[in-house]
């Protein structure tokens, strides 16, 4: 049975600001594999990437998308990655704690927590 998402992990953001070091190490690795359907690093202001644009939507295209932590613990992508119905994975146990009131009752269920330090 097809899922309709045809990319298997999304990084949607900018290396250059929050956790850098998790940030850059995502992209790096994503854009090791060099193939879109695997896994998508895009910075959204950075124009076109291979020809191709991504934005919000591609949320709705991928089964996993990764949330390093931003200038703050909580990051708005967060929250567009559950609207899109994208499971989010999270490296920071701070960004696991915000916003309860969203997501409490089935975070557990709803996410993926990578530690930090492990990655």
């Amino acid at each position: 049975q097809s899922t309709g998402r045809d990319i298997l992990m999304l990084f949607l953001g900018s290396t250059s600001h929050g956790d850098t070091e998790v940030r850059q190490r995502i992209a790096q690795q994503c854009n090791s594999y060099n193939n879109a359907s695997v896994c998508i690093s895009y910075n959204p202001r950075s124009g076109t990437k291979n020809g191709a644009t991504y934005d919000l939507s591609t949320k709705g295209r991928s089964v996993f998308c990764l949330e390093p932590a931003g200038d703050s613990p909580y990051r708005k992508s967060l929250s567009d990655s559950i609207t899109y119905g994208c499971i989010p994975v999270l490296f920071s146990n701070l960004t696991n704690e915000v916003a309860p009131w969203h997501w409490e009752k089935w975070r557990e269920a709803g996410r993926v927590l990578v530690p930090r330090d492990a990655f």
